[in-house]
């Protein structure tokens, strides 16, 4: 109740909330403990530049291919089904990589569990969207960025600490099986409900307004079912129509959503992440202990600063503001990246302070406002299909560049990959001006007539 009420949400709809926000946990684990991994499976394994690179980005590529599965499943079944089908996967992949006797069975794995985070970030944002109040959604759906980091903080944490065990790698991948299989038996509880929008969209419209009374405040409950009931469209719209809709405004809002789904991983938080132990070992700077030393630190920055930004920043600053203003700041710190890398290893200082730049910038908006705006931009009868299509093209773009990663680094280095990483996010700044409209605040109803053209912006 107490933590209920800080995030004024329903006490009835905390279990909800943060089940589906817990989610994202296992993404932000495997992120981070894969980075370690790879320091000691190379040998382990004997690993060829092509086979690391297939390692890292075969996940991003099954996400891409879980996203749009899980949102048919979703709207079929229902996001309570759906994200059970998921918790299934979350688990079988870790263990199956912690089993692995090579490379083919390690890949396996991988794909087991990129299909179940894919599917799992695509129904946990529509999830949370249909059950937060419109004046705290920011907030509420900004909990996935906070768990991904927690997560990160568990993968940095199993890197350092089970380091020095026999066949260590085996175990920092099959811990990463526990939190799933926590949340599949809390899902089977009755706390956590069914999403009072689908209900809708399947016609059964009593127990989508008992669900509601239990989860939104009396007036939003009005609001919502008042303008539902005005809706022209009131089923869920094929593939077809969500991916080439005839409705301009929605058009533009999936092609905004596209942008910030891309930049969200793309901008480089994500091979930061996987390869910042790589970083730092390939520069000889620091050894192993050391290395998984500091990605413990990184992610640590990383949660503290979600926190603030949860606390202080979202549902107070827009959407679109904490979008740019974090974008300018990874400019920022990939520029720090590409000078000090530059420089030689006598700049570990600078190179630690670009690196806990990315910690701070990116959480400010590109990762906590980033899936709010994602999940709020679209409307309901497209929404969960749209999510999906909008992180598979986000998931898409990260495998190329994740298994890009072992060959750039032997071909243009380590300043060449920032050098990149900065002239990639120049061009998502300038997109995402011209593309990103308000959202905040906005009730998910009413979606379909927020995106609109204002002052040559979409």
């Amino acid at each position: 109740p107490l933590l209920g009420s800080a995030l004024s949400v329903p006490a009835a709809a905390l279990p909800s909330v943060l089940v589906n926000a817990a989610t994202v946990i296992t993404e932000g684990y495997d992120l981070s403990v894969i980075g370690g991994v790879l320091v000691l499976i190379r040998e382990d394994l004997q690993l060829t530049p092509w086979q690391e690179g297939w390692l890292i980005g075969v996940q991003f590529f099954m996400m891409a291919l879980g996203a749009p599965i899980s949102g048919y499943i979703g709207d079929a079944l229902g996001r309570k089904k759906a994200l059970a089908m998921i918790f299934v996967l979350l688990t079988a992949g870790p263990l199956t990589m912690a089993l692995s006797a090579g490379f083919k069975s390690f890949i396996v794995g991988r794909i087991l569990l990129g299909l179940g985070i894919g599917g799992g970030v695509n129904i946990v944002s529509a999830y949370l969207a249909e059950v937060s109040p419109a004046d705290v959604r920011g907030r509420l759906v900004g909990l996935e960025e906070l768990f991904f980091v927690l997560g990160g903080i568990l993968g940095s944490l199993s890197n350092f600490y089970l380091v020095d065990l026999p066949r260590s790698w085996r175990w920092m991948l099959g811990v990463g099986a526990l939190p799933p299989l926590l949340l599949l038996c809390v899902l089977a509880s009755p706390l956590v409900l069914e999403s009072p929008r689908w209900l809708l969209l399947q016609g059964r419209m009593e127990e989508a307004k008992a669900v509601l009374n239990k989860l939104l405040k009396p007036a939003e409950v009005r609001q919502a079912l008042d303008e539902w009931a005005h809706q022209a469209s009131q089923h869920v719209e094929p593939w077809i129509n969500v991916v080439r809709p005839a409705d301009a405004r929605k058009r533009d809002a999936l092609l905004s959503g596209i942008v910030v789904s891309i930049m969200n991983t793309g901008c480089g938080i994500t091979i930061i992440t996987v390869y910042l132990a790589t970083f730092l070992e390939e520069q000889s700077e620091l050894g192993d202990e050391h290395g998984l030393g500091y990605l413990v630190g990184f992610n640590t920055l990383r949660a503290i600063t979600v926190v603030l930004t949860l606390t202080f920043i979202s549902d107070r600053w827009g959407r679109r503001d904490m979008l740019l203003f974090s974008s300018v700041g990874i400019i920022i710190a990939m520029a720090i990246l590409m000078t000090a890398y530059s420089t030689g290893a006598a700049f570990l200082p600078y190179k630690l302070l670009g690196l806990g730049a990315v910690a701070v910038a990116h959480p400010i908006g590109l990762g906590s406002a980033a899936w709010p705006y994602i999940s709020e931009v679209c409307s309901n009868d497209v929404r969960s299909k749209s999510i999906s299509f909008m992180i598979f093209c986000a998931r898409i773009f990260s495998g190329f560049a994740t298994m890009s990663v072992p060959t750039l680094l032997r071909t243009i280095d380590i300043a060449g990959l920032f050098a990149c990483l900065l002239v990639f996010n120049f061009f998502g700044l300038f997109a995402m001006y011209y593309c990103v409209q308000e959202t905040r605040g906005k009730s998910l109803e009413a979606m379909g007539v927020v995106v609109d053209k204002v002052d040559g912006k979409i």
